[in-house]
């Protein structure tokens, strides 16, 4: 089925636009390294979860393509609502802020497509894009329209509509993952509208930033370090007083599951015989890692938003 373009940022259920939202609907996150999906009700006391379901894939790209189609087509069978609202995230998908010199409604789409192309990583001809405008500010004494733009390259997304119909569902709308994430929040934690806070969502191969002020998305970035870069970490021969131990994927993904980020004066021995320090002491350089990168972003915000600062982190 054709989609339309302002559905990539505008498709959320908080934002329906026809006459009246679905009383149920069908979320999908279509993940590197799982699937989630959720059918949900509303009520008159508000959001209810009717359905949960998700399936962690395998750790080969080949067998990931496989299993993903095929336990999307089972797990469809199991919701009673055709349509789905996707959360679609990555490399294919930027989301950037440019300013724009003030015009006309039926002008501005054609600008912000060819202002943005600097900063795509596909060619602007094979793109789908949408915007939203947050405001003006200005430039060397000129006033600017402030503009958030949302791309996707046109290859992934078509792929993932061809893929959801496959499976037997429809599209009915697609949303990059700090908006969906934003959606959930601001449904959530109403107050939260009013502060001005960053968003992380720590997915399997990266983890979703985005600042939130008065209620808008103000910016967004997608750091390189996720879940399976803690899990790799573990990965090798360590020696214990039972010799040497070789902890697998599987096992390193179970330690982190099992033990989570430990401190660095963690005592004791995994059933397996692994010290808990040595643990700690593979993952936390991840972790720090991570927020290093997250404070080099959070300084980059403050530059351009000449000092301003956030309250919370969620």
């Amino acid at each position: 089925m054709p989609l339309r373009v302002t559905e990539l940022m505008h498709g959320a259920i908080g934002r329906w636009r026809g006459p009246q939202p679905p009383s149920r609907w069908v979320g999908l996150d279509l993940g590197s390294r799982s699937i989630k999906l959720v059918e949900l009700e509303q009520g008159p006391e508000g959001l209810r979860l009717i359905k949960r379901l998700i399936q962690e894939l395998p750790q080969t790209e080949q067998a990931r393509a496989v299993d993903r189609e095929g336990w999307l087509q089972s797990a469809l069978r199991e919701v009673s609502v055709p349509d789905v609202h996707v959360a679609i995230g990555g490399p294919e998908v930027l989301i950037r802020r440019i300013h724009v010199p003030p015009m006309s409604a039926k002008e501005l789409p054609e600008a912000v497509k060819w202002q943005a192309k600097d900063h795509l990583p596909f060619a602007v001809q094979d793109t789908v894009f949408d915007f939203r405008v947050v405001g003006e500010v200005w430039e060397k004494d000129l006033r600017k329209t402030d503009v958030l733009v949302a791309a996707c390259s046109n290859a992934a997304f078509q792929d993932l509509l061809a893929m959801v119909q496959r499976a037997g569902a429809r599209v009915a709308s697609v949303i990059p993952t700090p908006f969906a994430l934003w959606s959930c929040v601001s449904s959530l934690i109403p107050e939260a509208k009013n502060e001005s806070l960053v968003l992380v969502e720590l997915g399997a191969e990266m983890t979703h930033v985005a600042i939130v002020k008065d209620g808008h998305l103000r910016v967004a970035r997608d750091l390189a370090i996720g879940s399976a870069t803690m899990t790799q970490a573990l990965v090798g021969v360590v020696a214990s007083e039972r010799g040497e131990i070789t902890i697998d994927l599987s096992l390193a993904e179970s330690f982190k599951r099992r033990y989570g980020i430990l401190t660095e004066a963690a005592e004791g021995v995994t059933e397996e015989g692994v010290p808990l320090f040595h643990i700690a002491s593979l993952m936390r350089p991840v972790l720090e890692n991570l927020l290093t990168e997250m404070s080099r972003f959070l300084d980059f915000y403050k530059v351009q938003m000449e000092g301003e600062a956030v309250s919370r982190i969620l």
